[in-house]
């Protein structure tokens, strides 16, 4: 439900005239519009609960949350109203911007991050199809998690973002390890999370620690991961990889034209949650949660801190192939004269140690702080379903 605030109207009254609309015919226009919206809203939920797929429900929905974006966009009147063209690769807003690859200045890059993209809709993936063929080709990708729990989704999804992007950077989120016997043949979550790292091998997505930069060659012959199943706790959750990470040009390093993306896998326990509890009745976590009936952990108490720790345990499952010019680059712990490979903690050590930023992500928290407090949730079990404090550590030691 939006609607003015007497704040925002003493706002709107404040306001100069701007693009040769007053502010009160403005504020008209965008108290008529979200009007419509709310009636466009209020024809949705109550076609919402019908069993069959309804059209004109789908219609009222689409049209609803157009025109309430309308409103925001009508509601911010010390800035220009602005088209929808803001993330049309066809629009000239990123040229304007000075933001397309041959007007940025040599040596530089982005570092995009997004996360539920939830492409099992049809029109997330459009909007993903949507997305510039030629505008990123020089930057990072950051994907942590929820794409979907169909494999080939998956798949699909990585390889047309691997398509736009120069390099993409991903963790499973819980939504991708559900198994509920479509989109997927594994029988438990941890052959799922195999699965993922088979497509993430095959097209080149990093799931685990690399450092990214422009100027990318392999003069150095490359830097070679893989993955260390006996590291993981004795299991193999993630198998073996051959995957080849072109190498940073040393003189980047030195002018920081470069940085370590760091995706950390990641799992929730309940033992996160270090609030009291709030007085009512609240379902509990067991039954609210879909993670808890599609996902399978064998041998392991989802209820307990067991596959939190275990997904702590696979970031220690990373190797690393550093040739000794680039490690002497990138970090501060001496001279090294031959090729390294780095695994474990030594591998943490070196990229805490290096002289590089280092951008890290998960699908989860790592501290109960960023969660609102559960007074202010309309779930307050949900701090017990998104956290970890090995992740938390984790972090801390980078």
């Amino acid at each position: 439900r939006i609607s003015l605030s007497n704040s925002e109207k003493t706002r709107f009254q404040g306001c100069e005239q701007r693009g040769g609309e007053s502010v009160s015919q403005r504020r008209t226009r965008a108290q008529h519009t979200i009007s419509k919206a709310t009636n466009s809203y209020e024809h949705f939920a109550r076609g919402k609960p019908l069993s069959a797929p309804n059209a004109a429900c789908r219609e009222e929905w689409e049209k609803a949350t157009t025109l309430a974006k309308e409103f925001a966009s009508n509601r911010n009147v010390d800035l220009p109203v602005q088209t929808n063209d803001w993330w049309n690769p066809e629009s000239n807003v990123e040229e304007s911007l000075g933001s397309t690859n041959h007007e940025r200045a040599a040596g530089t890059f982005r570092v995009f991050a997004i996360s539920d993209v939830h492409s099992d809709s049809e029109e997330n993936m459009e909007w993903l199809a949507g997305l510039s063929d030629k505008y990123y080709q020089n930057d990072a990708l950051i994907l942590a998690g929820d794409i979907s729990h169909h494999l080939d989704i998956v798949e699909a999804t990585l390889q047309l973002l691997s398509s736009k992007f120069k390099a993409v950077f991903y963790t499973p989120g819980n939504h991708d390890l559900w198994c509920t016997g479509e989109g997927s043949s594994a029988e438990d979550s941890l052959q799922k999370l195999q699965q993922l790292q088979k497509v993430c091998d095959r097209l080149g997505v990093h799931t685990g620690p690399q450092w990214f930069g422009p100027q990318l060659h392999t003069a150095f012959g490359g830097v070679t991961t893989a993955r260390d199943p006996s590291s993981a706790n004795g299991t193999s959750a993630i198998g073996q990889s051959d995957t080849t990470m072109e190498v940073c040009d040393p003189s980047d390093v030195v002018t920081s034209s470069a940085c370590w993306i760091v995706p950390l896998f990641s799992w929730y326990h309940l033992s996160f949650d270090s609030e009291p509890e709030l007085d009512g009745k609240y379902p509990p976590v067991t039954r609210a949660m879909t993670d808890f009936r599609a996902c399978k952990w064998p041998g392991m108490d989802p209820l307990q801190d067991d596959v939190a720790a275990h997904f702590d345990m696979l970031n220690k499952s990373h190797v690393l192939q550093l040739p000794a010019e680039v490690a002497n680059s990138l970090g501060r712990a001496g001279p090294v004269e031959h090729t390294t490979a780095l695994k474990g903690d030594a591998l943490w050590d070196f990229i805490a140690s290096s002289e590089l930023p280092c951008i890290s992500f998960s699908h989860f928290l790592p501290r109960i702080e960023l969660c609102p407090e559960k007074r202010f949730l309309r779930y307050p079990n949900l701090p017990k379903v998104i956290g970890s404090d090995f992740l938390g550590a984790r972090v801390q030691s980078l």
